[in-house]
C-alpha cells in the first residue's frame, strides 16, 4: 500500500454546491417512518403468502357450493398461478436486494388485488376471503412500520370498498346484517390496531434513536455507525455502493482537557460535531468514534468531492478554535470502500494508517489518503 500525504496548499479551493435533491434524498434505512425488516423475516412472510394462496385454492376447488362468483373456476385458476408466480418473483428478487422499497410496495399491491379477486368470487353472504385484508394490513404495516401500515390500510379500504359494490351489483342483493357487521368490526380492529401501533412505534423509535447516539455530541454511537455502513453495503449485493470514509481526529485536544478541564473539552467536542454536521449532506453518516476521533461515511460521492468537504471541515475547525481562543486543529483521513476495503475495519485500518504518516511526516493538521 502506497501512503501519499497531502496538504493544505497543493488542494483544490473550489467550493461544493448540493443540490437539495440531494438533501432530500434518503435510504430506506435512515428513515424512521420505515421499518426494515430482517432477511429471515422476509422469508417467513412469503411463506405465509404462499400458504393463504394455498388456502384461497382450495377454498374454491374443494367444495362444490364455493362455486367462483364472477369468474369462472379454471380462469380463477388461472389467476391463482399468476398470483403465485409474481410473488415467487419478489421472492426471487429478494434474495439479491434485501431492501427495497419499490419491491415492499409491489408486494403489498398484488396481496390487495388477491384479496380483491378472491373476495369478488367469494359466493358466501358474508365473505371470509375478506378477512385476509385485516392480514395484509397488519402483517405488512408491523413488518415495514407506520408509513407502509398507512399505505396498505388506505389501499385495502379502497380495495374492500370497490369490492362490495361489484359484489352488490353482481348478486342484486342488498347488504346483509351480517356482512354490515363483518366490516364495522374490521374497520375498528383495524383504526384500534393503527393507533396502539402508532403509540409502540414512536417509542420504539426514540427508544432506538438514544441506543444509537452518543451522549454527549448527539452523534451515531460507534456501534450505530457499524450498523449504518452495513444497511448502505446490503442495498446492493451483487455490486456494493462506493462509500467515502473520512476518520478526523483532534490534534492538540489533550492540552485543551488538561489546560481548562474536561468541561471545557466536552464543550469543544460538541461544537466540533456541529460543525461536521453542518458540512456534509443530511443522507452522509456522522460518528464519534471515540474520544476525540470522529468518522464520516459520505455514499454515493468520489474522493475528489470528499476532499472539499475535508477542506471545508478544516477551515471551520480552525476558525472556530480561533475565535473562542483554542490552540487545536483537525487532521483528516480518507478512504474508500470498496477500493480500501471491503469493510468499515478494513477501511478504517489503511486511513488510519494514511493518517498516522501524515502525522508523522508532516505535523498536525494535514488531509490525507490511502491509495490501495
Amino acid at each position: 500500500m502506497t501512503i501519499n500525504a497531502i496538504t493544505n496548499n497543493n488542494r483544490r479551493n473550489t467550493t461544493e454546491r448540493r443540490s437539495q435533491h440531494d438533501r432530500r434524498d434518503s435510504v430506506l434505512t435512515q428513515n424512521p417512518a420505515f421499518r426494515v425488516p430482517g432477511w429471515r423475516d422476509q422469508q417467513i412472510q412469503y411463506a405465509l403468502r404462499l400458504i393463504i394462496l394455498v388456502l384461497g385454492v382450495l377454498y374454491f376447488n374443494l367444495w362444490e357450493t364455493n362455486t367462483p362468483l364472477w369468474m369462472s373456476l379454471d380462469t380463477l385458476n388461472i389467476y391463482f398461478i399468476t398470483h403465485g408466480a409474481l410473488t415467487l418473483s419478489c421472492y426471487i428478487h429478494a434474495t439479491t436486494h434485501k431492501i427495497s422499497l419499490t419491491r415492499f410496495r409491489i408486494a403489498v399491491l398484488i396481496d390487495v388485488i388477491g384479496v380483491s379477486i378472491a373476495s369478488l368470487n367469494d359466493p358466501a353472504s358474508i365473505p371470509p376471503c375478506m378477512l385476509a385484508y385485516i392480514l395484509v394490513v397488519l402483517g405488512n404495516g408491523m413488518r415495514y412500520g407506520m408509513k407502509m401500515f398507512k399505505e396498505s390500510l388506505i389501499l385495502c379500504l379502497i380495495a374492500a370498498t370497490l369490492v362490495i359494490s361489484a359484489r352488490f351489483i353482481l348478486t342484486g342483493t342488498e347488504y346483509s346484517t351480517g356482512l354490515l357487521y363483518m366490516i364495522i368490526f374490521g374497520f375498528i380492529i383495524l383504526l384500534y390496531s393503527y393507533t396502539l401501533m402508532a403509540k409502540l412505534e414512536t417509542s420504539r423509535i426514540s427508544l432506538e434513536d438514544q441506543s444509537q447516539r452518543d451522549e454527549l455530541t448527539g452523534l451515531l454511537n460507534r456501534r450505530a455507525l457499524y450498523t449504518n455502513v452495513s444497511n448502505l453495503l446490503k442495498l446492493n449485493t451483487k455490486k456494493p455502493p462506493e462509500l467515502v470514509i473520512m476518520f478526523a481526529d483532534l490534534d492538540l485536544f489533550k492540552q485543551i482537557n488538561d489546560t481548562h478541564g474536561h468541561a471545557t473539552g466536552d464543550m469543544v467536542l460538541k461544537n466540533v460535531a456541529e460543525i461536521l454536521t453542518q458540512s456534509v449532506r443530511d443522507v452522509d453518516v456522522i460518528s464519534r468514534f471515540g474520544g476525540d476521533e470522529f468518522v464520516i461515511i459520505i455514499p454515493n460521492t468520489s474522493i475528489s468531492v470528499a476532499e472539499i468537504i475535508a477542506h471545508r471541515i478544516q477551515k471551520s475547525v480552525i476558525e472556530w478554535a480561533e475565535a473562542n481562543h483554542f490552540e487545536f486543529n483537525i487532521s483528516l483521513g480518507i478512504g474508500e470502500i470498496p477500493r480500501h476495503g471491503n469493510t468499515l475495519s478494513e477501511t478504517l485500518k489503511a486511513v488510519d494508517q494514511a493518517l498516522y504518516h501524515s502525522k508523522l511526516n508532516h505535523g498536525p493538521g494535514g488531509l490525507c489518503y490511502a491509495v490501495g
